[in-house]
């Protein structure tokens, strides 16, 4: 059986204003008491088309990203590091240390408002 490791997450994102995209930044650190065994940092841009772009502008200018479509967001992005880190820790002794589900509800409550 596989040791027991703590497991700390956090998402970020920011928004490429020019170009129509939205960066998800997820970082997963796997630790053993204080002292950090794996570390990963996937970064994923979702190009926004320009008809639903033009939607999230509001009559200020400020751009409004719904809580719900960063969750949306935040799960693709979590998804793929799922996946990275089986690829990566395939046949080593961490192949165990599976990423565990993760509610983005709790952890991306509000919207984004990205200044005009």
């Amino acid at each position: 059986e596989a040791e027991s490791l703590n497991v700390e997450y956090e998402v970020h994102f920011s928004v490429n204003k020019i170009q129509n995209k939205i960066l998800c930044t997820f970082k997963i650190v796997y630790k053993n008491d204080s002292d950090v065994v794996m570390q990963m940092i996937a970064e994923c841009y979702y190009q926004i088309a320009p008809s639903s772009w033009s939607m999230l502008i509001k009559p200020d200018g400020n751009i409004v990203i719904p809580a719900e479509f960063l969750q949306h967001l935040g799960s693709l992005t979590v998804g793929t590091a799922r996946g990275i880190l089986y690829a990566r820790c395939y046949d080593t002794n961490l192949e165990k240390h599976l990423l565990p589900l993760i509610n983005l509800t709790e952890l991306i409550t509000g919207d984004m408002i990205v200044e005009g």
